[in-house]
């Protein structure tokens, strides 16, 4: 047995060298990590490293697991002097040269934005024509990243101004980001304003829809459509409205777009963002949009809107105007329901000021409640207030289970309304409700010791009034531990 470096041998059998199979094992490995470097020295710009590992035996075409090679590195990263380099050896083809994108050195250096590169690989025989998978030229990728000479250059070297690309064309890219010379260079050239996509939007969507105001205005000085439709319904004044770009609503309504159409969701000027919502509206209603008959697919009309917002001068300019007051949606809600739902002390005046508001209106919710009752409910003092003003108001109207409106403050504890109801001696203090319970009772039921003094003070609640199981008003306040209502009952009689 022979011996090796201390180790015995087996005869017969070939001792393995780890040095000699490791080479044999990463041949490939080596052949791809010289690939690797030399990609990085291209996008280093190194020429002195590139021609080095070229003379190794690097590969100029294997590169990354995604085939980012080192030509793609070199031309992402405008290394002219690299890309040289690497065309000249062995006669690099630079048309055959693609990423797992498809994307050729030429839209590298497009995307990039390094103008002499792209002039380089052009000289080189690059093709301007080159296509991603996706269809995306050098055109097209200069026109979204905004590189004005690249695109002149291209335009001028005969580059399809009307490639389209998942929907979108050069012109659309340049509209989309606001890139205003590179829109005008395109039409110049020949891109059609009114080319439209398959879901019938124009150049004109993206640069209304990003608020870009110059592109737009430019478009639409070229021709651009303003009055198309997409397959949704969607217009470019909807969508200015929806994204709340009032200068551009302004614009398109000046240039004559139809303030009458709609879109899939609320009506133009009923779309803004809410911080925009009544400048656009205002600029709307100013144009003079038939604003009583525009709605939406939730039914909403714009004065519901105006209520539901809190808009005041919206709603002034739309009472002016003489629109419907007693408009519902589709839960039986008016105009003045929303502005009292939303606690809107201004909108809820002015509805009431004209009597025509529908103030005794239920809705067509859950509890069937009229405006006065649900601002009873939620303890909206004021606003109560404004309804007793009014003489108008229906004090004793009742909700889906009976309960009035004195009987909703009593439930709630809301002192001061029940103190303001009591004082007009119309409200019913031994109203009940469907299960036979009166003010007194649910007062005393939750604790509400002010607002069960004050009722039992009018001397007209019956302190043992029963409800439909027989239970007084002291009963409730001793099952429940309200000890202080409960002294309060025995006081005034109560068993």
């Amino acid at each position: 047995m022979q011996r090796v470096h201390g180790m015995q041998k087996p005869k017969g059998r070939a001792m393995r060298d780890p040095v000699h199979d490791a080479y044999n094992l990463s041949l490939q490995q080596q052949r791809s990590t010289r690939a690797n470097g030399l990609l990085l020295a291209a996008e280093a710009g190194s020429v002195p490293l590139v021609r080095s590992l070229l003379e190794l035996g690097a590969d100029t075409v294997l590169g990354t697991e995604n085939a980012f090679s080192a030509m793609h590195a070199a031309a992402a990263s405008g290394r002219g002097a690299v890309i040289d380099l690497l065309l000249d050896h062995r006669g690099l083809d630079i048309t055959n040269i693609r990423d797992n994108n498809g994307w050729a050195p030429l839209i590298w250096a497009v995307r990039s934005g390094h103008e002499a590169a792209v002039r380089l690989l052009m000289q080189r025989g690059a093709d301007i024509h080159t296509t991603s998978r996706c269809g995306q030229t050098p055109l097209w990728w200069a026109a979204q990243a905004g590189h004005e000479t690249i695109v002149r250059l291209l335009i001028e070297e005969g580059a399809d101004v009307q490639v389209m690309s998942q929907g979108r064309t050069p012109l659309w890219c340049a509209a989309e980001n606001g890139h205003q010379t590179i829109v005008w260079l395109l039409i110049e050239k020949g891109a059609d304003v009114k080319a439209r996509r398959q879901d019938g939007q124009t150049a004109l969507w993206p640069a209304v829809q990003n608020g870009h105001e110059t592109t737009v205005r430019l478009l639409v000085e070229r021709g651009a459509d303003i009055q198309a439709t997409s397959d949704d319904g969607r217009t470019p004044l909807w969508l200015a409205a929806r994204h709340g770009h009032e200068a551009i609503v302004r614009l398109l309504v000046e240039k004559g777009a139809d303030i009458l159409v709609s879109g899939p969701e609320p009506a133009p000027q009923w779309s803004a963002p809410t911080n925009r919502q009544q400048t656009i509206a205002r600029a709307l209603v100013e144009a003079g949009a038939n604003i009583g008959m525009m709605t939406s697919l939730d039914g909403k009309r714009p004065l519901r809107w105006a209520a539901e917002k809190g808009h005041a001068e919206v709603v002034r300019r739309l009472i002016m105007k003489g629109v419907y007051l007693r408009t519902t949606n589709t839960h039986g809600e008016t105009p003045l329901s929303l502005a009292v739902r939303n606690h809107h002390e201004n909108v809820v005046k002015l509805l009431l000021s004209t009597g025509k508001a529908g103030i005794n209106v239920k809705d067509r919710r859950s509890w069937k409640m009229t405006p006065l009752l649900f601002a009873a409910s939620m303890g909206y003092t004021a606003l109560v207030k404004l309804f007793i003003d009014t003489k108008e108001a229906d004090l004793n109207s009742r909700d889906v289970i009976g309960r009035t409106t004195l009987m909703l403050a009593a439930e709630k504890g809301h002192a001061d309304i029940v103190k303001l109801l009591l004082a007009t001696g119309e409200a019913d203090v031994d109203s009940r409700d469907l299960i036979g319970r009166t003010p007194l009772s649910v007062a005393a039921r939750e604790g509400h010791l002010d607002a069960a003094k004050q009722l039992l003070e009018t001397g007209k609640a019956d302190v043992n009034s029963r409800d439909v199981n027989r239970r007084t008003p002291l009963w409730w306040a001793r099952r429940n531990g309200h000890m202080g209502t409960a002294e309060l009952l025995r006081s005034y009689g109560g068993f």
